[in-house]
């Protein structure tokens, strides 16, 4: 069992007083020390039925990702929506339920961070009568009467959800034979109220048809005031075909959820019926959410390919510019309907599809889609997308020699803060394929890679690229985990919403955090896990020689410093043996710098410093070198030519790269012999490495060092930086 994460430097949560240790949090994800926090964190939260989520909070834009227990059908399908300031990730197969045998709060994403304790979520079960039935994957501790309280493991999760959507298919009412409720046996936060005291209450019935004009069995329709959010905003469980709402007087608009099940093709269906304007006069009215008008999404693709994932995000504003809305995330067998709908009288009402494809020619590279479409003020009558002259993205997976079977996950990053899900693909590594990526102009992407994910820890080797735009017909090679690999200042893409400088300084505080992986590619970063016993980072910071911090398992943080001019010095060991990987795996940069208050060169326009106030940005040098090996980490016996370039840290002032080598090791850094450097200018080098045919099926360890003319020094040194292939 691994006991904490240390967090890739994109998704930490950056302290900006106090001590600047990482700390672990309560979902298992490394967080720094109580303070004020430049940027929110990442959380992982395992839902009941073993489905897990990453949510990401950067100035209040939410983001999620998930790694689906179960890819088909229903299974495969997740229901997000904002209630009440709550966020809910409901599986299709819990929606007939939530609101009668399954209480809301099991699906509530803060709810189950705050609830989980050593792998375990609290639950509490009421029976129906005195017998109680099993409810699957449960480890009941204790209760009475009619009331149990028990747990769910992550093992355990996966069987509560595969029996619940065995009770889905089947079509029963009863949950497992006689559960009256099943909710979180913890505290959970109050919800915004969704009606004020001062707005008079009426009863509103809401009637739901199907696709065939017959009223809806089991359904939902999210609920919206479109004067005021706060006024009312809610998911109404419609039973039989109706519902009753006690909601204000005022105008509203509506989105229906209706579920079907085809058992021969084993299609999971849902239907969308959106009412755009609705005005509430007076109680008793009738509202009625129709899916006759429905019709099918589909997607064409230049290339033939299969539908992966399909996320859908129905956004909607109200008349004071607030927001609420409902997604979808499916994969498997699968179809979506949703009705046109016009421009509303009263707010915004927006509507996204991204779409995720794969292909795999008789000849040729393996492809894939990734397709994002927005309609703004409208849903069109026309939902078949077309990927026109998309992005060429030539992708390639390294490894380290083993072949991987990783995980991946590209979304969309737009201005409006739509909230939905992408998904972690399989993408076994080493592996080379074609990324076709479409979206409107502007919009920019994301995109992770778990290298080394495991049962023990899903999101091993996660590595994060920068938000960065793709326009049409262009063309972009991504090298993921191309080596060496080592801590570092991670640069951004170009397109991040919000970019954070983490190698600045205020007058009295000196913020330096490194992301404990970085490779070839200056945009990505990434984290290592600690195993339960043991570190697998060490962070020194010294100042004129003085040794001012020294910690384990810390990616960095913010130290108080005098204004005058000093000499600090950098030494940060990341170990990444513990996570399974035999290449670079013990890396080391070892950097040198002067500062002083005011010196150096502002953040570009938009940048947040670490620590508040006018800030600076530290001339720290760095190395970039994109080892020419093939996708498994080797090189042949022989003469190779590697690029070499050192800078400094993104944003920094330039100083001229007084020296510069590269030396290389066969036995493990006992003794190291200099690679020829041929110098090109402004930073460039190429050096010759030789590796002896001696050394075929060996490791080789890599050393760069370099001084620039304000003084700096930069030595870095991996560990079985690449392997010398034996052929």
């Amino acid at each position: 069992m691994r006991r904490a994460l240390l967090a890739a430097v994109g998704v930490v949560a950056l302290v900006c007083g106090g001590s600047s240790a990482l700390a672990q949090g309560a979902a298992g994800v490394a967080r720094p020390h109580p303070a004020s926090a430049a940027s929110a964190g990442t959380r992982t939260v395992e839902l009941i039925t073993g489905d897990r989520v990453q949510l990401r909070d950067d100035h209040g834009r939410v983001t999620g990702r998930l790694l689906a227990a179960n890819r088909h059908g229903v299974a495969g399908g997740i229901r997000i929506s904002r209630v009440g300031g709550h966020t809910y990730a409901i599986p299709a197969a819990a929606l007939p339920y939530v609101g009668t045998s399954i209480d809301r709060s099991a699906f509530d994403v803060d709810a189950l961070a705050a609830a989980e304790r050593g792998g375990r979520l609290p639950l509490r079960v009421t029976y129906g009568s005195a017998k109680h039935p099993a409810v699957p994957g449960l480890t009941v501790t204790g209760g009475s009467g009619r009331t149990a309280t028990g747990y769910l493991t992550t093992d355990s999760a996966r069987a509560f959800g595969k029996a619940l959507v065995a009770q889905w298919r089947a079509g029963t009412d009863v949950l497992f034979g006689g559960i009256s409720n099943i909710g979180l046996d913890a505290p959970v936060a109050p919800s915004k109220p969704v009606a004020r005291p001062d707005y008079p209450q009426v009863t509103l019935i809401i009637k739901m048809l199907d696709q065939n004009g017959k009223p809806v069995q089991d359904g939902f329709v999210t609920l919206v005031n479109v004067d005021d959010v706060d006024r009312y905003n809610g998911d109404v469980p419609v039973v039989n075909g109706e519902a009753r709402a006690s909601v204000p007087l005022g105008n509203y608009s509506a989105l229906g959820d209706i579920e079907d099940y085809n058992e021969t093709t084993n299609v999971f269906t849902v239907y969308q019926p959106i009412v755009a304007d609705y005005q509430v006069k007076a109680t008793g009215q009738t509202l009625t959410v129709d899916a006759r008008r429905t019709v099918p999404l589909g997607i064409r693709t230049p290339r033939p390919a299969t539908i992966s994932t399909l996320v859908t995000d129905w956004a909607r504003g109200d008349a004071k510019g607030g927001s609420t809305g409902s997604s979808w995330i499916m994969d498997g067998n699968f179809e979506m309907y949703v009705s046109p709908t016009p421009a509303p009288k009263i707010g915004q009402l927006r509507w996204m599809t991204a779409w995720t494809l794969s292909g795999t020619p008789a000849h040729g590279l393996p492809y894939t889609y990734d397709a994002t479409f927005e309609q703004a003020d409208r849903v069109a009558a026309d939902q078949t997308y077309r990927v026109q002259n998309p992005a060429v993205v030539d992708a390639r997976y390294y490894t380290d020699g083993p072949t991987r079977p990783a995980l991946f996950t590209r979304g969309p990053s737009y201005s409006y803060p739509y909230f939905f899900f992408s998904e972690f693909l399989p993408a076994t590594s080493p592996l080379h394929r074609i990324e076709y990526v479409s979206g409107p102009p502007g919009v920019g992407w994301y995109a992770s890679l778990l290298a080394n994910p495991t049962e023990d820890d899903p999101f091993d080797g996660d590595v994060e690229d920068g938000t960065r735009l793709l326009p049409a017909g262009s063309t972009y090679r991504a090298d993921w985990l191309r080596g060496p690999i080592v801590p570092g200042a991670n640069a951004p893409a170009g397109a991040e919403p919000y970019i954070y400088c983490f190698t600045c300084r205020t007058a009295t505080r000196l913020g330096i955090v490194l992301a404990p992986v970085t490779d070839s590619d200056p945009a990505h970063n990434g984290y290592v896990s600690a195993p339960e016993h043991g570190h697998v980072a060490h962070f020194r910071l010294y100042r004129n020689g003085k040794l001012i911090d020294n910690e384990y398992d810390s990616a960095g943080g913010a130290f108080p410093v005098p204004k005058a001019a000093s000499t600090y010095r950098v030494i940060d060991n990341v170990q990444r043996g513990a996570s399974g990987f035999v290449g670079s795996t013990s890396s080391t940069i070892d950097v040198t710098f002067r500062s002083a208050a005011g010196a150096g060169t502002t953040p570009p326009p938009g940048w947040t410093c670490l620590s508040h106030g006018a800030c600076t940005v530290l001339p720290m040098l760095q190395a970039h070198i994109p080892l020419p090996t093939d996708l498994t980490g080797h090189l042949p016996v022989g003469a190779s030519v590697t690029a070499v370039h050192i800078d400094h840290a993104p944003g920094a002032a330039t100083s001229t790269i007084r020296t510069a080598g590269l030396q290389l090791s066969f036995d493990g850094g006992k003794t190291w012999r200099s690679a020829p450097l041929i110098t090109l200018g402004h930073g460039q080098f190429r050096a010759v490495l030789v590796n002896p045919r001696t050394q075929a099926g060996h490791w080789a360890s890599l050393r760069v060092t370099a001084t620039d003319a304000a003084g700096g020094k930069l030595v870095e040194t991996v560990a079985n930086a690449y392997s010398v292939s034996s052929s």
